[in-house]
């Protein structure tokens, strides 16, 4: 769930402007489940039919080609909706993310003022900045045409003036409802750990870790009484990591029935330990604090353990005041430093 989606809904609430998602999670966003289950960000319906007679998309990417003009409008669409490679085969002309980056960033430049670009560490952090940028893209002399987001969720600093509850709480706030969340939610005292196997290719971002570093963890800061759960996709349950969680801490596996029902597990877990570089696990945790005071009471707050191999710009990871941070050892199989002083961790600068 990335805060990019709440954000261009508020755009689009407020501008009437068509909003594009393009995303490799399959199908994490957004799909017809989405809607009902976040109702205050409803998605837009993205079609294959560029060229049916009520794509708006598609008559869009005709008129304003940018420095792309006699590009296959196809090509353009594919890229601007980038769909997770497991949906797609033969018949797409963008064939990986590689390309689908190339052939979008070289049409936002050739759009020049046509396209408005900002990244979440160079725009102003304040709400009046938010209705500044709205009140510039409505005035009808504005040439914008394209608003390009980029990386908003990565950094905390940018997110901390948007955690009030009228924000990104109500924004993300989701129906607890037994269809979009039928697991039953983990007790008061459940350590939640989310588990995500990444590709190959993505070697930097958890570098394999071990089950010493979670009975570090959980031998540091708990007792033997606590429950754990894991949660990851239905693929990682028999890996070696997860089999080792269950066999060290009985731990129990939840896959969710589907991803919208284990991001609720998570989301509605006091005690995380989110996986490393996930910002799956990093969005539910950060929303975890609204709803478990709900379940729990005011006086309930969210406790998050987060393991990372580098304190220096560890990747896709927000440095959130009140997180523990733990650093682990040169083989990731126990910790070296815990609870690291924030001053220590830089962030990824997307």
């Amino acid at each position: 769930m990335k805060f990019e989606a709440a954000f261009a809904a508020r755009m689009k609430e407020q501008l009437g402007w068509r909003v594009v998602y393009r995303t490799m999670w399959n199908p994490a966003w957004p799909t017809a489940k989405t809607d009902k289950c976040f109702p205050n960000v409803k998605r837009e319906p993205i079609t294959r039919e560029v060229y049916g007679k009520n794509n708006v998309i598609g008559d869009f990417l005709k008129e304003y080609g940018g420095g792309r003009i006699n590009q296959d409008v196809q090509e353009l669409y594919e890229a601007l909706t980038y769909i997770d490679m497991e949906q797609r085969d033969d018949s797409y002309i963008v064939k990986d993310q590689t390309t689908a980056n190339d052939v979008y960033l070289e049409w936002i430049e050739g759009l020049g003022d046509q396209a408005k670009s900002i990244k979440h560490m160079e725009y102003p952090l304040q709400e009046y900045h938010v209705d500044k940028l709205v009140e510039e893209l409505r005035n009808p002399n504005s040439p914008v045409r394209v608003l390009h987001l980029q990386a908003f969720f990565i950094h905390f600093d940018w997110l901390r003036e948007w955690m009030g509850p009228k924000y990104l709480p109500h924004w993300l706030e989701m129906n607890m409802n037994k269809k979009c969340c039928p697991t039953p939610s983990p007790k008061e005292n459940t350590i939640v750990i989310h588990i995500r196997d990444f590709e190959p290719e993505d070697d930097g971002k958890n570098k394999d870790l071990q089950v010493g570093v979670f009975r570090d963890i959980i031998n540091k800061y708990y007792h033997d009484e606590n429950d754990v759960w894991v949660v990851c996709q239905p693929k990682s349950v028999n890996s070696t990591l997860v089999q080792d969680l269950v066999k060290e801490f009985n731990a129990q596996v939840h896959t969710g029935a589907d991803n919208i029902d284990a991001f609720c597990i998570l989301a509605r877990a006091r005690i995380h330990i989110p996986s490393t570089s996930s910002s799956f696990s990093q969005m539910a945790a950060l929303l975890a604090q609204s709803n478990v005071k709900k379940i729990y009471g005011n006086d309930t707050f969210v406790e998050v353990h987060y393991p990372t191999h580098t304190l220096d710009r560890p990747m896709v990871t927000l440095k959130v005041p009140g997180w523990k941070y733990h650093l682990t050892n040169s083989n990731n199989n126990g910790v070296k430093d815990f609870d690291v002083d924030h001053s220590r961790l830089s962030v990824e600068q997307a």
